[in-house]
């Protein structure tokens, strides 16, 4: 799909998904972390696949943006794909300032 559409971008599956995997429990919730592409970008190019191809059921996509005045400091995208949900969120560099405990969030690395 991604070099279909010419999308340069490695995802890594994180979070609780991969804890659960590793203790031996069933997870239902998968969280995938883009190194290149925001979320809700992302989401809209799979949600919009899944339609062309009739790959799998999904009624679209979610997007929660970025709140910082809430604590929200990252935008997350979901989607469910045949009853699993999938969270899209990019690799995040935060920088932050003495005055302040909100970070300055940018499209980072793994690192």
């Amino acid at each position: 799909m991604l070099s279909e559409k010419n999308i340069q971008l490695t995802m890594r599956v994180a979070g609780g998904w991969v804890r659960d995997k590793l203790v031996g429990k069933e997870s239902h919730d998968i969280d995938i972390a883009l190194d290149t592409m925001m979320g809700g970008d992302f989401a809209k190019v799979v949600s919009d696949y899944i339609k062309e191809k009739g790959l799998a059921t999904s009624k679209g996509f979610g997007v929660m943006k970025a709140n910082p005045d809430k604590s929200k400091h990252l935008e997350t995208a979901t989607i469910n794909i045949d009853g699993d949900w999938i969270d899209f969120v990019n690799l995040r560099k935060e920088d932050y300032t003495q005055d302040s405990r909100f970070p300055t969030i940018q499209i980072g690395t793994p690192e």
